[in-house]
């Protein structure tokens, strides 16, 4: 398909030919002329900056989420598919739109724990409003229980009215809003292609992505090429498919990793170093050089103890930013897993 260039990406290509071929007639002064004006060209284009609401995680982000490619990775039970719904939920309530491709669970389990989500968040506004833990929304039985009825018409109004706008959950296993060309895989990474398109194409506005997981993703070239393609080299393709989608739409791309064995027998050895080991990302061996940012969920080992609710502290161990110098720094939440939420920790 042929490309046609921008004016500004012309003029970059100029600039960058007249360097390379040492033109006599541009001075180190011109050259410093011609950049500050195309960045003054560019100013009412600036990249749009996303809180994630969580003030230390935008630090460790260099000030919020930019257009680029978000890994975080955790072995189960720590909370990382919450983790992402959490934000989701965050940047919808900012009227960021969102597109979550979910390739393992069905539509009603993510929405029943944005719900449950939703439902802390307006508690902490409103002791008096019930705070609906993810079972208690799986069945209307457990809700009358509570005679919370007219809250949870507020709940449903809410996440009606100001949420669902934003967020577009695509499912592998219903399919409810992206319906699929006859015999093609909704997991397929060009799927990815298409909607990001189609946002801007109708809406005029890009959308923050979310996979969970990356490694149920395929690509069509498997097929087309290479029916025994090693999943290893998949996965190479697939992040350089989403790191040129990044680029070329000016997106945000948050993929859910899933880790090697070894991080469930990691050796007293190794346990000093793990949380900051990237080789642990299962079958994704481009993934150090291609991420912007790259996080490594664990359970915090300090003592803790909360009377009301179960809890635990997950530490984000930042092992890749590029936006940030916190590198090897880490940020500690505590998730209440009944709720599908994440809030600051004390110890930070």
């Amino acid at each position: 398909m042929y490309y046609k260039k921008s004016k500004a990406e012309l003029e970059i290509c100029d600039l960058g030919y007249m360097l390379n071929n040492n033109e006599t007639d541009i001075s180190k002064q011109n050259i410093l002329e011609e950049y500050t004006n195309n960045l003054s060209k560019k100013s009412n284009t600036t990249t749009h900056i996303i809180s994630t609401n969580i003030v230390e995680l935008d630090k460790m982000l260099g000030g919020g989420m930019r257009p680029g490619i978000y890994v975080i990775g955790a072995n189960p039970g720590l909370g990382k598919t919450s983790l992402t719904l959490h934000l989701m939920l965050e940047f919808a309530l900012q009227k960021q739109h969102v597109a979550f491709f979910n390739l393992e669970m069905s539509v009603m389990q993510i929405i029943t724990k944005l719900l449950s989500n939703l439902s802390y968040r307006l508690s902490l506004k409103d002791a008096d409003f019930p705070k609906f833990t993810i079972n208690e929304l799986s069945t209307l039985k457990e809700l009358k229980k509570k005679n919370a009825d007219e809250y949870f018409k507020k709940l449903l109004s809410k996440y009606i009215n100001e949420i669902n706008p934003y967020v577009n959950i695509i499912s592998k296993s219903e399919d409810v809003d992206l319906k699929n060309v006859e015999g093609e895989s909704s997991n397929y990474v060009e799927k990815i292609g298409i909607a990001i398109k189609n946002y801007q194409q109708w809406h005029k506005i890009s959308p923050v992505i979310i996979v969970d997981f990356l490694q149920l993703l395929e690509t069509k070239e498997t097929k087309k090429f290479d029916k025994e393609l090693d999943k290893r080299k998949e996965m190479d393709i697939i992040i350089d498919k989403l790191k040129k989608y990044s680029n070329i739409y000016q997106v945000s791309i948050i993929l859910i990793s899933s880790l090697s064995r070894r991080s469930y027998t990691k050796t007293e050895n190794e346990e000093e170093n793990f949380e900051y080991d990237l080789a642990i990302f299962k079958e994704t061996g481009s993934i150090e050089y291609t991420a912007d940012f790259i996080a490594l969920l664990t359970q915090s080992t300090s003592d803790f103890s909360f009377a009301d609710e179960e809890s635990k502290l997950i530490n984000i161990n930042i092992l890749k930013s590029r936006y940030s110098p916190y590198v090897g720094n880490k940020v500690t939440m505590k998730f209440l897993p009944e709720y599908s939420y994440f809030e600051m920790s004390d110890e930070n």
